[in-house]
């Protein structure tokens, strides 16, 4: 791996696709690919594959690259690992909040029975009309292989409209009341328009 990092160092753009399935750097491996992307971050390929790379315990790591602004991941898949605890789980779901890149992430199986009710407000915030319209609008599929119909709607390929119909859904849909659109700042409501 210390080839890769000296490579991801010198060519200072994003490979379309890293491919190191089936190759068991482990923990150790994991988090100096990590490292590497997070001292390069505009190296980071748009599809990083990890399958059965023996990783257990340094998945945490992938949410601070998922927070980096310069990141450029589209699609990673970890499946094939170690199970995946439920807190670890959650660092990964909390780092995807302004995370506008990321599509796809495939997990190792999660030990977790409340997972999906924290995916929830990431994908649908409805706490404010504001906060539904900042909701992640790009994720359409997180996990271990487990439909997750909510996550359908993002698939969408403007994220401006994904975002006026989460708050439409949510807010006007059922019960419409003019009063909501007072609470609406302005730029929210013109960028919906």
């Amino acid at each position: 791996l210390q080839s890769i990092s000296t490579a991801l160092a010198m060519k200072g753009r994003p490979f379309e696709k890293l491919d190191l399935s089936f190759i068991p750097f482990g923990d150790a491996g994991f988090s100096e690919l990590v490292e590497a992307f997070l001292d390069c971050p505009k190296a980071t390929p748009k599809y990083l594959l990890l399958r059965y790379c023996r990783i257990y315990n340094s998945y945490w790591k992938i949410s601070r690259l998922l927070q980096c602004p310069d990141c450029s991941l589209v699609r990673i898949d970890l499946r094939n690992n170690s199970r995946l605890q439920s807190d670890t789980a959650e660092k990964i779901l909390d780092s995807l909040q302004n995370n506008s890149t990321l599509k796809e992430i495939y997990l190792p199986e999660i030990r977790s029975n409340n997972l999906w009710e924290k995916l929830v407000p990431l994908i649908f915030n409805t706490t404010s009309i504001t906060a539904t319209y900042a909701s992640n609008h790009s994720l359409v599929y997180f996990g271990d292989g487990k439909s997750q119909p909510l996550l359908v709607v993002n698939k969408h390929p403007d994220k401006k409209v994904v975002a006026a119909f989460k708050v439409i859904d949510h807010y006007f849909a059922h019960n419409f009341n003019v009063r909501l659109f007072e609470k609406m700042g302005a730029p929210i409501l013109a960028e919906m328009i």
